[in-house]
């Protein structure tokens, strides 16, 4: 996932119902990262539920938190508190999560802007400049 915190700006589909996908066997990588990494509780993963869909939590069972080697993954799904449940360990290469079409509203986001800059100073971009312009009492 994304290092610094970005993923909480992916808007993933609202309107598509997906039942997921494991992929395993590839021996690609060894490198999947997770939301939160813990050992202890089989529930403990339910203090997330308030999380955006897709959030990550793995409950070690094999190995360390260091460096897990098996354990089972809940991948953050639909409405507040629904998880998909995936028996997890090194031999995983990819996972494309569950989706749930929740939405039920009359309006819909239908997609999030990136902003990338290169070059330019901070504080001096367009975007800033619309931003100093139009907000509204920060």
């Amino acid at each position: 996932m994304f290092p610094d915190g970005e993923e909480e700006y992916l808007l993933l589909p609202m309107t598509n119902t997906f039942s997921g996908l494991t992929i395993t066997g590839m021996n690609l990588t060894n490198e999947i990262e997770f939301d939160v990494i813990y050992s202890g509780s089989s529930t403990g993963y339910t203090q997330y539920d308030s999380e955006y869909p897709g959030y990550t939590v793995l409950r070690v069972t094999g190995g360390t938190i260091d460096e897990p080697t098996s354990g089972t993954l809940f991948i953050r799904y639909g409405t507040a508190g629904t998880w998909q449940t995936i028996p997890w360990n090194t031999g995983v290469d990819f996972i494309l999560p569950r989706r749930e079409d929740y939405y039920n509203g009359t309006k819909q986001i239908l997609s999030t802007p990136f902003q990338f800059y290169f070059g330019t100073v901070k504080g001096e971009s367009a975007l800033d400049k619309f931003k100093t312009k139009y907000s509204v009492g920060e």
